[in-house]
């Protein structure tokens, strides 16, 4: 089945699968004169709400299928606005219920229960908003990441709330569906936190090379215990455990830095930019690590254009490096171009071998873009339309048919200013824009 009819499909199943469980739950529960319009409104979001909530499980546990059809940087985008849709759908049912007058006063205290519960929810999803992945990062990593195991308690709540109402015990059925539904995030989540790190630990790695490259960027190896290391493709990157007195355990994701060609060595380059990579540079020789991966769905060298067109911004080169590599390593000498902007020339590390790339590809073409030094002799500013149509111009404009592929990898801010002018261009977004959003 090709590719996009996959990405079809598991999009509707995840829309749509709330519709049948309601239909089900409305012809299964014989309290029919409860059934009025805005009660069964809201009694579609609290099921649509506990459905989608559940399916954050699934989003979130860094499936491979679901990678390869979508991408884990669009995954985590989507996981983010999707559990604050659910949260909301949840909010306005308790609302609803809240307003709706029954004769029951036993309805009316599950009102409140949920409402109780959703505005539980809804601190949460503040809190995932305000987390990793998103526009402000004020939260330390081990705070969001206490919030989103959290999750799992939230949906054992409203599990609970479900099998325990009225609705429910009318009809075994529903008790079993929704039961249904509630293990099936509990299984993804064991076999995430549980299972899989168990296989993840029985193939340990040891950091061979710790590198300052220039300032804050640093290059990290590692080799397997076992032998060879696992296949991955330019451009993709993995979630790599440390266990080091200097930093905490959590797997963090960093893309690859080394040539794929390397069968015996990872490396991944880092910059020091947050809670964690602050203190990147203090781990030794000989600590043991544990890597998952590979993910990322984009790999530039599949390209079929006549040239391919990196952009870069800060750390954002790491995997446009990779590939780079790569390239040089199996003589691939296509038209390639490079635009990296840093905010001062230190940052522009290998340097040499960038040169040497040049060197050996005289298509290739390297423009260091530096904002924050006005000596620099290159590039300076940002990377905008002015240096775009320069260094690297659309050469059909609005066609379906181009010769260039851009592929981005940068800050969410450069993401905003770069798109924009490569659409007033005219390159055609859909076929050959190819953007990794700067989720880590």
């Amino acid at each position: 089945m090709k590719k996009k009819y996959k990405k079809i499909i598991l999009i509707l199943i995840y829309f749509l699968s709330p519709i049948p469980v309601f239909l089900i739950f409305y012809s299964l529960t014989p309290s029919k004169p409860y059934h009025t319009p805005l009660r069964l409104v809201a009694d579609f979001m609290a099921i649509t709400a506990y459905i989608w909530l559940i399916y954050q499980f699934i989003l979130t546990s860094r499936l491979k299928f679901v990678d390869r059809n979508f991408g884990m940087d669009k995954i985590i985008h989507f996981h983010i606005i999707m559990s604050v849709i659910a949260i909301q759908l949840a909010i306005t049912k308790a609302i609803i219920f809240l307003f709706i007058r029954e004769n029951d006063i036993t309805q009316i205290g599950s009102g409140v229960n949920a409402a109780v519960q959703f505005i539980i929810l809804m601190i949460l999803g503040v809190i995932y908003l305000r987390g990793p992945g998103v526009k402000k990062k004020n939260i330390r990593y081990d705070a969001a990441k206490f919030v989103h195991n959290f999750t799992i308690f939230s949906a054992s709540y409203i599990f609970l709330h479900v099998i325990l109402s009225n609705s429910a015990y009318e009809s075994i059925f529903l008790i079993i569906i929704f039961t249904a539904f509630y293990l099936m995030a509990l299984g993804f989540w064991l076999n995430f936190k549980v299972i899989r790190r168990l296989k993840i630990k029985r193939a340990p790695y040891e950091i061979v090379d710790v590198k300052n490259e220039a300032g804050t960027y640093w290059t990290l190896s590692f080799k397997s215990k076992l032998g060879n290391v696992f296949e991955y493709a330019p451009g993709q990157y993995c979630y790599i455990s440390i266990i080091s007195q200097n930093l905490s355990k959590e797997f963090h994701p960093f893309s690859f830095s080394s040539s794929p060609i390397k069968k015996d060595i990872i490396s991944v380059t880092i910059k020091e930019l947050g809670d964690y990579t602050n203190d990147i540079g203090k781990v030794n020789v000989g600590d043991i690590a544990y890597i998952e991966g590979p993910y990322g769905i984009i790999n530039s060298l599949d390209s079929n254009t006549e040239e391919i067109i990196f952009i870069a911004g800060g750390s954002g080169i790491t995997p446009f490096l990779s590939t780079l590599r790569y390239m040089r390593d199996t003589n691939d000498t296509r038209k390639t171009t490079l635009l990296w902007g840093v905010r001062f020339p230190y940052e522009i590390f290998l340097k040499e071998e960038f040169e040497k790339m040049v060197e050996i590809n005289p298509n290739l073409k390297v423009f260091p873009v530096v904002s924050n030094d006005d000596n620099w002799e290159g590039e300076r500013g940002y990377i905008d339309r002015d240096k775009l149509d320069r260094l690297a111009p659309c050469e059909n404009p609005g066609r379906a048919i181009q010769k260039k592929d851009y592929y981005i990898c940068g800050p969410p801010l450069m993401i905003k200013s770069v798109l924009p002018a490569l659409k007033s261009m005219g390159v055609n977004k859909k076929k050959y824009i190819h953007i990794e959003k700067f989720y880590r």
